[in-house]
């Protein structure tokens, strides 16, 4: 699952600007259908939560990026499909030799699905554990 956003974030081109197409947001769809269990988004947060900027076609694409420059802002998306974004924070990852070497280990080993997910669930108990007192801590890789 991460490797497959590690292998994109080394292997895909990137340029500036917001996302085109959206493949779970269900732009085509009427409100009926909307309304209805949508099996990507089991939680229905497409439609229910989400502001409406991410539920409409035209807010997409360039009308992202020119709201985005009006506040000095910006995202990335991958050239050739236009559909993935990456903050610039995680493109700045790219740039550190050390945490690209760590991508590029989890891509090298595509096959090795758990050893990522019980590192990725050892960073995230530590992080949810800042703070929490010591005998109130449990390990999620126990859970």
């Amino acid at each position: 699952v991460g490797a497959c956003y590690f292998w994109a974030m080394l292997n895909l081109d990137w340029e500036v600007g917001c996302p085109e197409t959206c493949s779970t947001c269900l732009w085509s769809f009427t409100q009926e259908q909307k309304a209805k269990f949508n099996k990507r988004d089991p939680y229905n947060t497409t439609w229910v939560n989400a502001p409406s900027n991410y539920t409409t076609a035209s807010a997409w694409g360039g009308a992202c990026t020119v709201a985005l420059g009006k506040e000095g802002l910006f995202e990335h998306r991958d050239s050739a499909t236009r559909s993935m974004m990456r903050l610039p924070a995680e493109m700045a990852l790219l740039q550190d030799e050390s945490y690209k070497k760590i991508m590029t280990w989890y891509v090298d080993n595509l096959d090795d699905d758990k050893t990522y997910a019980l590192d990725f669930a050892r960073a995230y108990s530590r992080m949810l554990e800042v703070g929490v007192p010591e005998d109130q801590l449990y390990s999620v890789i126990d859970l």
